[in-house]
């Protein structure tokens, strides 16, 4: 095979993409693995789990086992940022055998109006790290940014199931008593922590971008979102904003962390328990 030896229609932005993974029937045998990047964002998990069990991985990564609701649960703290999350994913589809993976924790609202500890349902999430833009391997291709090259992803959607169980979770009471809010949009992935400066650029560097109006930035989703498409494993990415548009994402970010990723745990539990 000669260097480059792809097809026009291979390398072209217009090719069709491989689909998430085929949706399953909800089953008291299927394995669900769950992530967060910090140890905050699980510990409701290490709360409400039956039966834990720990297998060290390695240095950086420890899976822990268990039940919930009669459901086999797979959970784990990867680390930040989509190298240890990417990581992760592999691991619990490969060596786990789970059957879906709900991201859960926190991230940076980038719509006004949003209050820390509001919920945001990821409808699809996007790599923004991802620009090939400037790559044009034949005349004529044009590669937007978020898109990989050759093979064509960008968007990485929700499993319909997934998010459907997500919206007909019942949150407490104490939630709506707070103001919060659950969000359902796009979430953007990078490997920067933005700031509240930093945010109101990343708005309008998306929007040129034509990446929309996402909901959320953080640094994982779209990591496991491609190792899910890859190994054809359903994927939903659920994210409580620790910092806004406004105000300081240092202080507000670690003040409300742990507050934030608590206010996910309904969400998970439904999924958990009706999927």
């Amino acid at each position: 095979m000669t260097p480059l030896s792809f097809t026009k229609d291979f390398l072209s932005p217009t090719s069709s993409c491989v689909c998430c993974g085929a949706l399953g029937n909800a089953s008291s045998g299927k394995i669900i693995g769950v992530m967060g990047a910090m140890p905050p964002e699980i510990a409701q998990l290490e709360k409400h789990v039956d039966n834990i069990t720990e297998v060290k991985v390695n240095d950086m990564l420890t899976v822990s086992t268990g039940t919930y609701g009669g459901k086999t649960v797979v959970f784990a703290s990867a680390g930040v940022g989509t190298v240890f999350a990417a990581t992760t994913a592999t691991v619990l589809v490969s060596q786990f055998k789970v059957d879906c993976i709900l991201f859960t924790g926190v991230a940076g609202g980038l719509k006004e109006g949003q209050k820390i500890g509001d919920i945001v349902l990821g409808v699809d999430v996007v790599n923004y790290d991802m620009d090939v833009t400037a790559f044009e391997p034949y005349p004529g291709c044009v590669f937007k940014r978020g898109q990989l090259p050759f093979i064509n992803w960008r968007e990485y959607e929700a499993d319909p199931l997934l998010l459907e169980l997500a919206r007909t979770a019942t949150m407490p009471p104490a939630f709506a008593e707070k103001g919060h809010s659950i969000r359902e949009g796009r979430i953007v992935t990078g490997s920067v922590f933005v700031d509240v400066p930093g945010k109101k650029k990343l708005v309008q560097v998306l929007r040129a971008a034509e990446l929309g109006e996402p909901e959320a930035v953080e640094m994982e989703c779209a990591g496991v979102a491609q190792v899910c498409r890859a190994f054809g494993r359903p994927f939903l990415g659920l994210r409580a904003l620790s910092d806004g548009l406004e105000g300081d994402a240092n202080a507000d970010f670690n003040a409300f962390t742990s507050e934030a990723a608590d206010n996910l745990w309904p969400i998970v539990a439904h999924i958990i328990e009706n999927y």
